[in-house]
């Protein structure tokens, strides 16, 4: 081994432990919470129709509109509403206050 090849794997272990760590702490952050509000996402190209029918089949409710027209924020009180969700065609379900926005508009309303 080259003096440059063992140099640049000295820093393979740091350096993915450091990735590891970040991924970690992301997923810690937008990981969804039962019972709280969640943005869902759906494929492109659904439509917000499309979406509510099915978030409305899985057992949740309609709290607003998303960013995308593939997207809602949504909420349910049963347990195993993701997973009913991920069966009617959900991509991505994450915590709606993790942006900031949901949670903690809906706590000065109240």
């Amino acid at each position: 081994m080259t003096q440059i090849q063992e140099h640049a794997s000295s820093y393979v272990l740091p350096g993915s432990l450091l990735i590891a760590s970040v991924l970690l702490l992301v997923w810690l952050q937008l990981r969804p919470v039962p019972a709280q509000p969640v943005i869902v996402f759906f494929a492109p190209g659904t439509s917000p129709t499309e979406a509510l029918a099915d978030v409305i089949g899985a057992g949740g409710r309609l709290i607003s509109l998303g960013a995308y027209s593939n997207s809602l924020i949504v909420q349910s009180e049963q347990l195993d509403f993701f997973d009913r969700l991920r069966q009617a065609g959900a991509w991505l379900i994450i915590d709606a206050g993790a942006r900031g926005g949901c949670r903690s508009n809906n706590a000065s309303k109240e």
